[in-house]
Protein backbone atom coordinates (compact mmCIF):
# COMPACT_ATOMS: atom_id res chain seq x y z
CA UNK A 1 0.00 0.00 0.00
CA UNK A 2 1.36 3.23 -1.30
CA UNK A 3 -1.38 5.73 -0.24
CA UNK A 4 -4.20 6.10 1.69
CA UNK A 5 -6.76 6.27 -0.99
CA UNK A 6 -5.00 2.75 -2.17
CA UNK A 7 -5.83 1.50 1.13
CA UNK A 8 -9.13 2.61 1.31
CA UNK A 9 -10.23 1.34 -1.70
CA UNK A 10 -8.22 -2.01 -1.23
CA UNK A 11 -10.17 -2.94 2.47
CA UNK A 12 -13.75 -1.96 0.47
CA UNK A 13 -12.96 -4.22 -2.32
CA UNK A 14 -11.78 -7.01 -0.72
CA UNK A 15 -14.81 -6.78 2.24
CA UNK A 16 -12.48 -6.65 4.92
CA UNK A 17 -15.13 -4.96 7.06
CA UNK A 18 -18.71 -6.67 8.34
CA UNK A 19 -21.39 -5.65 10.41
CA UNK A 20 -20.44 -8.76 12.62
CA UNK A 21 -17.84 -8.69 14.84
CA UNK A 22 -16.97 -12.75 14.28
CA UNK A 23 -16.49 -12.34 10.52
CA UNK A 24 -12.70 -13.51 9.03
CA UNK A 25 -10.62 -13.14 6.25
CA UNK A 26 -6.85 -13.46 5.00
CA UNK A 27 -6.03 -10.14 3.83
CA UNK A 28 -2.90 -8.71 5.13
CA UNK A 29 -2.38 -4.59 3.97
CA UNK A 30 1.17 -4.03 3.98
CA UNK A 31 2.41 0.04 3.97
CA UNK A 32 4.86 0.84 1.84
CA UNK A 33 5.99 4.43 2.81
CA UNK A 34 3.70 7.22 4.80
CA UNK A 35 0.40 7.68 4.53
CA UNK A 36 -0.80 11.10 4.53
CA UNK A 37 -4.73 11.17 4.59
CA UNK A 38 -6.68 11.73 1.21
CA UNK A 39 -9.16 15.20 2.00
CA UNK A 40 -10.94 13.99 -0.23
CA UNK A 41 -11.83 10.84 1.75
CA UNK A 42 -13.86 11.83 4.80
CA UNK A 43 -14.98 10.69 8.27
CA UNK A 44 -18.85 8.67 7.32
CA UNK A 45 -20.90 10.76 9.23
CA UNK A 46 -22.96 7.48 10.24
CA UNK A 47 -20.77 5.65 12.14
CA UNK A 48 -17.90 8.18 12.70
CA UNK A 49 -14.85 6.61 11.26
CA UNK A 50 -13.60 6.43 7.57
CA UNK A 51 -14.26 2.81 7.76
CA UNK A 52 -17.45 1.51 9.43
CA UNK A 53 -18.45 -1.55 10.44
CA UNK A 54 -15.66 -4.26 11.83
CA UNK A 55 -12.31 -5.00 10.54
CA UNK A 56 -11.50 -8.54 10.16
CA UNK A 57 -7.96 -8.57 8.30
CA UNK A 58 -4.50 -8.04 9.21
CA UNK A 59 -2.83 -4.52 9.01
CA UNK A 60 1.28 -4.48 8.78
CA UNK A 61 2.37 -0.69 8.86
CA UNK A 62 5.86 -1.89 8.81
CA UNK A 63 6.75 1.00 11.20
CA UNK A 64 5.67 3.78 8.96
CA UNK A 65 2.77 6.27 9.47
CA UNK A 66 -0.72 7.52 8.81
CA UNK A 67 -0.66 11.10 8.85
CA UNK A 68 -3.57 13.96 9.67
CA UNK A 69 -6.32 11.47 10.75
CA UNK A 70 -9.83 13.57 10.96
CA UNK A 71 -11.34 10.62 13.14
CA UNK A 72 -11.16 6.97 13.91
CA UNK A 73 -9.70 4.89 11.02
CA UNK A 74 -11.61 2.38 11.68
CA UNK A 75 -15.38 1.88 13.46
CA UNK A 76 -14.56 -1.45 15.06
CA UNK A 77 -11.68 -4.35 14.89
CA UNK A 78 -12.93 -7.74 14.67
CA UNK A 79 -12.32 -10.68 17.42
CA UNK A 80 -9.90 -11.35 14.14
CA UNK A 81 -8.69 -8.28 12.89
CA UNK A 82 -4.75 -7.72 13.71
CA UNK A 83 -3.56 -4.29 13.45
CA UNK A 84 0.56 -3.92 14.26
CA UNK A 85 4.05 -1.83 13.79
CA UNK A 86 1.71 1.25 12.95
CA UNK A 87 2.19 4.79 13.71
CA UNK A 88 -1.01 7.03 13.20
CA UNK A 89 -1.10 10.65 13.84
CA UNK A 90 -4.27 13.22 13.91
CA UNK A 91 -4.92 16.53 12.68
CA UNK A 92 -3.36 19.38 14.71
CA UNK A 93 -6.54 20.38 16.82
CA UNK A 94 -8.79 17.74 16.62
CA UNK A 95 -12.22 18.43 17.49
CA UNK A 96 -14.13 15.96 18.46
CA UNK A 97 -17.66 15.35 19.84
CA UNK A 98 -18.07 11.15 19.57
CA UNK A 99 -16.10 8.46 21.13
CA UNK A 100 -12.62 8.16 19.88
CA UNK A 101 -10.07 6.07 19.30
CA UNK A 102 -7.21 6.83 16.86
CA UNK A 103 -7.47 2.74 15.17
CA UNK A 104 -10.45 2.68 16.53
CA UNK A 105 -13.86 3.10 18.66
CA UNK A 106 -14.31 -0.70 19.70
CA UNK A 107 -11.47 -3.02 19.70
CA UNK A 108 -12.14 -6.42 19.59
CA UNK A 109 -9.32 -7.83 17.70
CA UNK A 110 -5.57 -7.66 18.70
CA UNK A 111 -3.27 -4.20 18.52
CA UNK A 112 0.61 -4.57 19.01
CA UNK A 113 3.34 -1.80 18.39
CA UNK A 114 0.63 0.65 17.36
CA UNK A 115 1.12 4.07 18.23
CA UNK A 116 -0.23 7.38 18.43
CA UNK A 117 0.14 11.04 18.22
CA UNK A 118 -2.77 12.88 19.54
CA UNK A 119 -3.44 16.24 19.20
CA UNK A 120 -7.46 16.46 20.68
CA UNK A 121 -10.13 19.27 21.72
CA UNK A 122 -13.09 17.26 23.41
CA UNK A 123 -16.54 18.50 22.87
CA UNK A 124 -20.08 17.89 24.18
CA UNK A 125 -21.02 14.23 24.39
CA UNK A 126 -17.98 13.09 23.57
CA UNK A 127 -17.89 9.98 26.47
CA UNK A 128 -15.48 7.30 26.10
CA UNK A 129 -11.79 9.40 24.52
CA UNK A 130 -8.51 6.81 24.00
CA UNK A 131 -5.61 7.72 22.14
CA UNK A 132 -5.63 4.25 20.55
CA UNK A 133 -9.22 3.27 21.18
CA UNK A 134 -12.23 4.98 22.83
CA UNK A 135 -13.39 0.86 24.14
CA UNK A 136 -10.71 -2.00 24.25
CA UNK A 137 -12.69 -5.49 24.57
CA UNK A 138 -9.41 -7.58 23.75
CA UNK A 139 -5.37 -6.83 23.77
CA UNK A 140 -3.51 -4.21 23.66
CA UNK A 141 0.22 -4.83 23.72
CA UNK A 142 3.85 -3.13 23.35
CA UNK A 143 2.15 0.12 21.94
CA UNK A 144 1.81 3.65 22.92
CA UNK A 145 0.35 7.09 22.24
CA UNK A 146 1.83 10.72 22.93
CA UNK A 147 0.48 14.50 22.50
CA UNK A 148 -2.32 15.94 24.29
CA UNK A 149 -6.23 16.04 25.11
CA UNK A 150 -8.19 18.85 26.65
CA UNK A 151 -11.98 19.15 27.08
CA UNK A 152 -13.02 22.75 26.06
CA UNK A 153 -15.09 24.92 27.82
CA UNK A 154 -18.47 24.32 25.81
CA UNK A 155 -18.08 20.19 27.05
CA UNK A 156 -19.55 21.60 30.63
CA UNK A 157 -18.56 19.45 33.72
CA UNK A 158 -20.58 16.59 34.01
CA UNK A 159 -21.40 14.99 29.98
CA UNK A 160 -17.79 13.98 29.03
CA UNK A 161 -16.61 10.66 30.43
CA UNK A 162 -14.05 8.37 31.02
CA UNK A 163 -10.59 9.57 28.96
CA UNK A 164 -7.36 7.73 28.85
CA UNK A 165 -4.39 7.92 27.12
CA UNK A 166 -4.97 4.56 25.12
CA UNK A 167 -8.10 3.81 25.98
CA UNK A 168 -11.24 5.43 26.91
CA UNK A 169 -12.60 2.64 29.10
CA UNK A 170 -11.33 -1.10 29.33
CA UNK A 171 -13.10 -4.16 29.45
CA UNK A 172 -9.02 -6.33 27.92
CA UNK A 173 -5.91 -6.77 28.55
CA UNK A 174 -3.12 -4.00 28.07
CA UNK A 175 0.09 -5.09 28.54
CA UNK A 176 3.48 -3.09 28.51
CA UNK A 177 2.12 -0.03 26.67
CA UNK A 178 2.68 3.43 27.63
CA UNK A 179 1.49 6.88 27.35
CA UNK A 180 2.47 10.21 27.88
CA UNK A 181 -0.57 12.16 26.67
CA UNK A 182 -1.14 15.58 28.51
CA UNK A 183 -4.88 15.45 29.63
CA UNK A 184 -6.45 18.91 30.60
CA UNK A 185 -10.40 18.37 31.06
CA UNK A 186 -12.83 18.71 33.50
CA UNK A 187 -14.04 15.35 32.87
CA UNK A 188 -14.74 12.52 35.49
CA UNK A 189 -13.16 8.86 35.41
CA UNK A 190 -9.67 10.85 33.53
CA UNK A 191 -6.76 8.28 33.78
CA UNK A 192 -3.16 9.22 31.95
CA UNK A 193 -3.55 5.15 30.73
CA UNK A 194 -7.23 4.28 30.68
CA UNK A 195 -10.32 6.53 31.86
CA UNK A 196 -12.34 3.72 33.13
CA UNK A 197 -11.03 -0.07 33.92
CA UNK A 198 -13.77 -2.51 34.24
CA UNK A 199 -13.51 -6.03 35.42
CA UNK A 200 -15.35 -9.44 35.97
CA UNK A 201 -14.28 -10.12 32.33
CA UNK A 202 -12.08 -13.06 31.15
CA UNK A 203 -8.53 -11.58 30.83
CA UNK A 204 -8.79 -7.60 32.06
CA UNK A 205 -6.04 -6.28 33.46
CA UNK A 206 -3.56 -4.08 33.18
CA UNK A 207 0.08 -5.06 33.97
CA UNK A 208 3.44 -3.70 33.19
CA UNK A 209 2.35 -0.16 31.92
CA UNK A 210 2.65 3.20 32.86
CA UNK A 211 2.16 6.92 32.34
CA UNK A 212 4.59 9.28 32.20
CA UNK A 213 2.39 12.82 30.93
CA UNK A 214 3.68 15.59 32.78
CA UNK A 215 0.10 16.16 33.79
CA UNK A 216 -3.20 14.16 34.02
CA UNK A 217 -6.40 15.96 35.22
CA UNK A 218 -10.31 16.14 35.67
CA UNK A 219 -13.05 16.63 37.60
CA UNK A 220 -13.76 13.50 39.54
CA UNK A 221 -11.92 9.83 39.55
CA UNK A 222 -9.18 11.09 38.34
CA UNK A 223 -5.57 9.36 38.51
CA UNK A 224 -2.05 8.95 37.06
CA UNK A 225 -2.82 5.87 35.48
CA UNK A 226 -6.62 4.98 35.86
CA UNK A 227 -9.69 7.58 36.59
CA UNK A 228 -12.11 4.71 38.07
CA UNK A 229 -10.67 1.44 38.07
CA UNK A 230 -14.29 -1.01 38.46
CA UNK A 231 -12.80 -4.42 39.45
CA UNK A 232 -9.97 -4.50 37.51
CA UNK A 233 -6.74 -5.89 37.99
CA UNK A 234 -3.54 -3.74 38.02
CA UNK A 235 -0.31 -5.28 38.76
CA UNK A 236 3.23 -4.30 37.68
CA UNK A 237 2.26 -0.97 36.49
CA UNK A 238 3.34 3.08 37.28
CA UNK A 239 2.95 6.70 36.84
CA UNK A 240 4.62 9.68 37.17
CA UNK A 241 2.21 11.84 36.01
CA UNK A 242 1.16 14.66 38.06
CA UNK A 243 -2.48 14.92 39.12
CA UNK A 244 -5.07 17.63 39.72
CA UNK A 245 -8.78 16.74 40.02
CA UNK A 246 -12.12 18.40 42.51
CA UNK A 247 -12.34 14.93 44.29
CA UNK A 248 -10.86 11.13 44.48
CA UNK A 249 -7.48 11.61 43.02
CA UNK A 250 -4.74 9.45 43.12
CA UNK A 251 -1.34 9.62 41.70
CA UNK A 252 -1.93 5.98 39.93
CA UNK A 253 -5.93 5.23 39.92
CA UNK A 254 -8.41 7.80 41.40
CA UNK A 255 -10.96 5.20 42.75
CA UNK A 256 -10.79 1.48 42.63
CA UNK A 257 -13.87 -1.04 43.89
CA UNK A 258 -15.46 -4.35 43.39
CA UNK A 259 -12.67 -6.44 43.86
CA UNK A 260 -10.07 -4.70 41.54
CA UNK A 261 -6.54 -5.25 43.51
CA UNK A 262 -3.62 -2.78 43.04
CA UNK A 263 -0.18 -5.26 43.52
CA UNK A 264 3.28 -4.11 42.68
CA UNK A 265 2.61 -0.97 41.66
CA UNK A 266 4.47 2.56 42.64
CA UNK A 267 3.65 6.35 41.81
CA UNK A 268 5.64 9.28 42.09
CA UNK A 269 3.45 12.29 40.56
CA UNK A 270 1.85 15.28 42.89
CA UNK A 271 -1.50 15.13 43.66
CA UNK A 272 -3.05 18.22 43.71
CA UNK A 273 -6.69 19.55 44.61
CA UNK A 274 -8.16 21.98 42.01
CA UNK A 275 -9.87 24.96 43.94
CA UNK A 276 -9.83 26.86 40.49
CA UNK A 277 -11.53 24.30 38.36
CA UNK A 278 -15.17 24.95 36.78
CA UNK A 279 -17.59 24.62 39.57
CA UNK A 280 -20.34 26.09 38.60
CA UNK A 281 -21.48 28.98 40.34
CA UNK A 282 -20.89 27.85 43.45
CA UNK A 283 -19.50 30.65 46.32
CA UNK A 284 -16.05 29.21 48.03
CA UNK A 285 -16.17 29.71 51.55
CA UNK A 286 -12.77 30.08 53.00
CA UNK A 287 -13.44 29.61 56.56
CA UNK A 288 -14.30 25.70 55.40
CA UNK A 289 -11.78 25.72 52.58
CA UNK A 290 -14.70 24.21 50.29
CA UNK A 291 -17.22 25.21 47.38
CA UNK A 292 -20.37 24.94 49.14
CA UNK A 293 -22.81 23.50 46.98
CA UNK A 294 -20.82 20.50 46.68
CA UNK A 295 -19.14 19.65 50.36
CA UNK A 296 -16.95 16.53 48.92
CA UNK A 297 -14.70 19.09 46.81
CA UNK A 298 -11.30 17.73 47.77
CA UNK A 299 -12.20 15.10 49.26
CA UNK A 300 -10.52 11.40 48.73
CA UNK A 301 -6.55 12.52 47.50
CA UNK A 302 -4.02 9.79 47.75
CA UNK A 303 -0.75 9.44 46.14
CA UNK A 304 -1.46 6.40 44.86
CA UNK A 305 -5.21 6.15 45.26
CA UNK A 306 -8.00 8.41 46.18
CA UNK A 307 -10.83 6.21 47.38
CA UNK A 308 -9.78 2.92 48.14
CA UNK A 309 -12.31 -0.39 47.63
CA UNK A 310 -10.10 -2.82 46.91
CA UNK A 311 -6.65 -3.87 48.28
CA UNK A 312 -3.52 -2.96 47.52
CA UNK A 313 0.02 -4.60 47.71
CA UNK A 314 3.51 -4.03 47.54
CA UNK A 315 2.87 -0.64 46.61
CA UNK A 316 4.16 2.92 47.09
CA UNK A 317 3.94 6.52 46.90
CA UNK A 318 6.79 9.43 46.90
CA UNK A 319 4.79 12.90 45.42
CA UNK A 320 3.42 15.45 47.72
CA UNK A 321 -0.53 15.03 48.26
CA UNK A 322 -2.72 17.97 48.82
CA UNK A 323 -6.22 18.35 49.43
CA UNK A 324 -9.31 18.88 51.89
CA UNK A 325 -10.63 16.21 53.94
CA UNK A 326 -9.11 12.85 53.45
CA UNK A 327 -5.97 12.75 52.58
CA UNK A 328 -3.00 10.40 52.54
CA UNK A 329 0.47 9.81 51.17
CA UNK A 330 -0.41 7.00 50.03
CA UNK A 331 -4.81 6.40 50.05
CA UNK A 332 -6.82 9.19 50.53
CA UNK A 333 -10.12 6.95 51.77
CA UNK A 334 -9.40 3.16 52.63
CA UNK A 335 -13.03 1.43 52.76
CA UNK A 336 -14.07 -1.17 55.21
CA UNK A 337 -12.48 -4.24 54.63
CA UNK A 338 -9.95 -3.70 52.30
CA UNK A 339 -6.53 -3.70 53.09
CA UNK A 340 -3.35 -2.44 52.74
CA UNK A 341 -0.15 -4.43 52.95
CA UNK A 342 3.59 -4.58 52.25
CA UNK A 343 2.98 -0.37 51.06
CA UNK A 344 4.57 2.61 52.06
CA UNK A 345 4.42 6.44 51.21
CA UNK A 346 7.20 9.21 51.38
CA UNK A 347 5.50 12.31 50.11
CA UNK A 348 4.15 15.75 52.23
CA UNK A 349 0.73 15.43 53.06
CA UNK A 350 -1.23 18.37 53.30
CA UNK A 351 -4.90 19.27 54.24
CA UNK A 352 -7.33 19.99 57.22
CA UNK A 353 -9.48 17.07 58.37
CA UNK A 354 -8.29 13.42 58.38
CA UNK A 355 -5.23 13.33 57.19
CA UNK A 356 -2.58 10.80 57.25
CA UNK A 357 0.77 10.38 55.89
CA UNK A 358 -0.24 6.65 54.44
CA UNK A 359 -3.99 6.50 54.27
CA UNK A 360 -6.23 9.96 55.39
CA UNK A 361 -9.44 8.36 56.46
CA UNK A 362 -9.36 4.46 57.03
CA UNK A 363 -11.98 1.54 58.11
CA UNK A 364 -9.70 -1.39 56.70
CA UNK A 365 -6.86 -3.26 57.48
CA UNK A 366 -3.19 -1.94 57.46
CA UNK A 367 -0.15 -4.74 57.29
CA UNK A 368 3.48 -4.16 57.55
CA UNK A 369 2.99 -0.93 55.58
CA UNK A 370 4.82 2.53 56.77
CA UNK A 371 5.13 6.61 56.42
CA UNK A 372 8.65 8.30 55.44
CA UNK A 373 6.79 11.80 55.12
CA UNK A 374 5.94 14.52 57.15
CA UNK A 375 2.41 15.58 57.73
CA UNK A 376 1.27 19.28 57.31
CA UNK A 377 -1.75 20.88 58.47
CA UNK A 378 -3.62 23.27 57.34
CA UNK A 379 -6.14 25.56 58.66
CA UNK A 380 -8.80 24.04 61.17
CA UNK A 381 -6.99 20.77 61.08
CA UNK A 382 -8.32 17.61 62.95
CA UNK A 383 -7.87 14.12 62.74
CA UNK A 384 -3.98 14.88 61.64
CA UNK A 385 -1.85 11.47 62.43
CA UNK A 386 1.51 10.15 61.21
CA UNK A 387 0.15 6.52 59.41
CA UNK A 388 -3.23 7.57 59.78
CA UNK A 389 -5.59 10.50 60.14
CA UNK A 390 -8.68 8.93 61.20
CA UNK A 391 -8.78 4.66 62.04
CA UNK A 392 -12.30 4.63 61.80
CA UNK A 393 -12.35 0.68 62.09
CA UNK A 394 -10.38 -2.19 61.11
CA UNK A 395 -6.78 -2.44 62.68
CA UNK A 396 -2.92 -2.08 62.27
CA UNK A 397 -0.31 -4.22 62.68
CA UNK A 398 3.49 -4.06 61.97
CA UNK A 399 3.35 -0.85 60.79
CA UNK A 400 5.63 2.42 61.37
CA UNK A 401 5.67 6.40 60.48
CA UNK A 402 8.44 8.13 61.08
CA UNK A 403 7.95 11.67 59.42
CA UNK A 404 6.64 14.62 61.34
CA UNK A 405 3.82 17.02 62.58
CA UNK A 406 4.66 20.60 62.42
CA UNK A 407 1.13 22.83 63.21
CA UNK A 408 0.88 26.23 64.14
CA UNK A 409 -2.72 26.76 63.97
CA UNK A 410 -5.68 25.85 66.78
CA UNK A 411 -6.63 21.95 66.22
CA UNK A 412 -7.14 18.88 67.63
CA UNK A 413 -6.53 14.84 67.63
CA UNK A 414 -2.79 14.73 66.44
CA UNK A 415 -0.65 11.50 66.53
CA UNK A 416 2.28 10.89 65.13
CA UNK A 417 0.69 7.33 63.98
CA UNK A 418 -2.76 7.69 64.57
CA UNK A 419 -4.87 10.93 64.93
CA UNK A 420 -8.04 10.00 65.81
CA UNK A 421 -8.50 6.36 66.23
CA UNK A 422 -11.38 2.96 66.80
CA UNK A 423 -8.44 0.24 65.49
CA UNK A 424 -6.91 -2.30 67.27
CA UNK A 425 -3.30 -1.30 66.70
CA UNK A 426 -0.42 -4.26 67.58
CA UNK A 427 3.70 -4.18 66.91
CA UNK A 428 3.65 -0.80 65.75
CA UNK A 429 5.22 2.93 66.17
CA UNK A 430 5.95 6.10 65.48
CA UNK A 431 9.64 7.67 65.31
CA UNK A 432 8.50 11.44 64.26
CA UNK A 433 7.59 14.52 66.43
CA UNK A 434 4.44 16.29 66.60
CA UNK A 435 4.69 19.59 67.34
CA UNK A 436 1.60 21.73 67.69
CA UNK A 437 1.68 24.21 70.76
CA UNK A 438 -1.95 25.76 69.95
CA UNK A 439 -3.65 22.16 69.56
CA UNK A 440 -5.46 19.48 72.28
CA UNK A 441 -5.38 15.86 72.47
CA UNK A 442 -1.71 15.67 71.14
CA UNK A 443 0.10 11.95 71.47
CA UNK A 444 3.62 10.88 69.94
CA UNK A 445 1.18 7.60 69.47
CA UNK A 446 -2.44 8.35 68.76
CA UNK A 447 -4.05 12.21 69.52
CA UNK A 448 -7.04 10.14 70.61
CA UNK A 449 -8.56 6.84 71.51
CA UNK A 450 -11.43 5.31 71.54
CA UNK A 451 -12.39 1.57 72.90
CA UNK A 452 -9.80 0.56 70.43
CA UNK A 453 -7.39 -2.46 72.16
CA UNK A 454 -3.35 -1.45 72.07
CA UNK A 455 -0.58 -4.03 72.05
CA UNK A 456 3.31 -3.88 71.84
CA UNK A 457 3.33 0.01 70.57
CA UNK A 458 5.88 2.52 70.98
CA UNK A 459 6.22 6.67 70.51
CA UNK A 460 10.09 7.84 70.15
CA UNK A 461 9.26 11.29 69.15
CA UNK A 462 8.91 14.61 71.07
CA UNK A 463 5.41 16.21 71.68
CA UNK A 464 4.48 19.72 71.91
CA UNK A 465 0.69 20.29 72.53
CA UNK A 466 -1.59 23.17 73.91
CA UNK A 467 -3.23 20.95 76.45
CA UNK A 468 -3.76 16.97 77.20
CA UNK A 469 -0.46 15.87 75.30
CA UNK A 470 1.07 12.87 76.29
CA UNK A 471 4.21 11.03 74.81
CA UNK A 472 2.17 8.45 73.84
CA UNK A 473 -2.05 8.73 73.65
CA UNK A 474 -3.24 12.84 74.26
CA UNK A 475 -6.67 11.38 75.33
CA UNK A 476 -7.47 7.60 75.97
CA UNK A 477 -11.31 7.36 75.71
CA UNK A 478 -11.33 3.37 76.70
CA UNK A 479 -9.82 0.45 74.96
CA UNK A 480 -7.07 -1.38 76.50
CA UNK A 481 -3.10 -1.17 76.72
CA UNK A 482 -0.79 -3.90 76.80
CA UNK A 483 3.09 -3.18 76.84
CA UNK A 484 4.47 0.04 75.19
CA UNK A 485 7.53 2.00 75.34
CA UNK A 486 7.82 5.87 75.00
CA UNK A 487 11.04 8.35 74.50
CA UNK A 488 11.49 12.01 73.56
CA UNK A 489 10.20 15.19 75.25
CA UNK A 490 6.96 16.46 76.32
CA UNK A 491 6.22 20.33 76.64
CA UNK A 492 2.32 21.94 76.95
CA UNK A 493 2.20 25.75 76.27
CA UNK A 494 -0.56 25.62 78.61
CA UNK A 495 -0.01 25.55 82.27
CA UNK A 496 -2.69 23.11 83.08
CA UNK A 497 -1.30 19.50 84.87
CA UNK A 498 -3.25 17.23 82.59
CA UNK A 499 -0.22 18.02 80.19
CA UNK A 500 1.87 15.83 82.06
CA UNK A 501 -0.43 14.00 84.63
CA UNK A 502 0.54 10.17 83.86
CA UNK A 503 3.71 9.68 83.45
CA UNK A 504 3.60 11.45 80.86
CA UNK A 505 2.20 9.10 78.35
CA UNK A 506 -1.10 9.48 78.48
CA UNK A 507 -2.58 13.31 79.12
CA UNK A 508 -5.83 12.35 80.17
CA UNK A 509 -8.21 9.60 80.63
CA UNK A 510 -12.26 9.07 80.51
CA UNK A 511 -14.04 6.04 81.52
CA UNK A 512 -12.46 2.24 81.13
CA UNK A 513 -9.34 3.69 82.05
CA UNK A 514 -6.26 1.47 82.11
CA UNK A 515 -4.22 1.29 85.10
CA UNK A 516 -0.95 2.54 84.07
CA UNK A 517 0.99 0.52 87.59
CA UNK A 518 -0.17 -2.57 86.25
CA UNK A 519 0.75 -2.37 82.44
CA UNK A 520 3.93 -3.01 81.66
CA UNK A 521 6.33 -0.38 80.02
CA UNK A 522 9.20 -1.72 78.62
CA UNK A 523 13.11 -0.95 78.56
CA UNK A 524 13.56 -0.55 74.93
CA UNK A 525 11.35 -0.53 71.53
CA UNK A 526 13.60 -3.06 70.25
CA UNK A 527 11.23 -5.94 71.07
CA UNK A 528 8.33 -4.79 69.21
CA UNK A 529 10.25 -3.01 66.02
CA UNK A 530 9.42 -4.74 63.43
CA UNK A 531 12.14 -3.60 61.91
CA UNK A 532 14.47 -4.77 64.37
CA UNK A 533 16.00 -8.18 64.68
CA UNK A 534 13.60 -9.11 66.80
CA UNK A 535 10.82 -9.70 64.32
CA UNK A 536 8.49 -11.29 64.38
CA UNK A 537 7.81 -10.88 68.08
CA UNK A 538 4.77 -13.35 68.12
CA UNK A 539 3.58 -15.93 65.71
CA UNK A 540 1.61 -14.49 62.44
CA UNK A 541 -1.51 -16.45 63.09
CA UNK A 542 -1.80 -15.05 66.88
CA UNK A 543 -4.85 -12.78 67.12
CA UNK A 544 -5.86 -13.41 71.10
CA UNK A 545 -3.69 -10.14 71.83
CA UNK A 546 -7.19 -7.77 70.47
CA UNK A 547 -8.83 -10.10 72.54
CA UNK A 548 -11.51 -10.16 70.23
CA UNK A 549 -12.48 -13.11 67.40
CA UNK A 550 -13.71 -10.35 65.23
CA UNK A 551 -10.61 -8.83 64.71
CA UNK A 552 -8.64 -11.82 63.04
CA UNK A 553 -6.22 -10.29 60.21
CA UNK A 554 -7.21 -11.46 56.80
CA UNK A 555 -3.80 -12.97 55.41
CA UNK A 556 -0.35 -13.48 56.78
CA UNK A 557 1.68 -10.89 55.24
CA UNK A 558 3.54 -9.79 58.42
CA UNK A 559 5.76 -13.03 57.15
CA UNK A 560 7.78 -10.06 55.55
CA UNK A 561 10.26 -8.38 58.16
CA UNK A 562 10.14 -5.49 56.04
CA UNK A 563 8.98 -3.68 53.12
CA UNK A 564 11.21 -4.31 49.86
CA UNK A 565 9.85 -3.44 46.65
CA UNK A 566 12.10 -3.30 44.00
CA UNK A 567 11.56 -0.09 42.07
CA UNK A 568 10.47 -0.45 38.39
CA UNK A 569 12.28 1.05 35.43
CA UNK A 570 11.44 4.81 34.25
CA UNK A 571 10.35 3.65 30.94
CA UNK A 572 9.26 -0.19 30.02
Amino acid sequence: ISDFSELHDAITSNDSMSPNVDDNSSHIYTLKNDLSVDPSIQVDPDCHAYFCGYFHDEIDGASKSIIGLQGPLFEGIGTNGVIHDLNLTTSENLQVNTPFGAVSIDNHGSLENVNATLSLKIDVDADNIGGLVATNYANISNSSSTGSIETLESAGTTVVDSIGGIAGTNFGKIESTHSSVDISSNASSVGGLVGTNVGGYADNRIENSYSNATSVSGAINVGGLVGLNAGGTITNSFSTSNVTAGQNAGGLVGTTYDGGDINSTFATGNVTYDETGNHDNCPWDNSRRMFICDTENGYRFGGLVGNAGSDIGSSYSSGEVSGLHSIGGLVGNLQIGIEVANSFSSGQVFGSVDVGGLVGTSAGDIYNSHEYGNVQPNDNAEKIGGLIGNAVDGQIIASTASGNINYNGEGNSLGALVGENFAAIAYSGASGDVKAPYSDLVGGLIGINYAAPLSNVYALGNVVANNYGALLIGDFEGGSLDKFYTEGNLTCSDSADSCNSLLPDIGYINWGSPDLTLIDKLASKEVIDPTSQYWPAFPVNHVDIFQSSNLDRKSTRLNSSHTDISRMPSSA
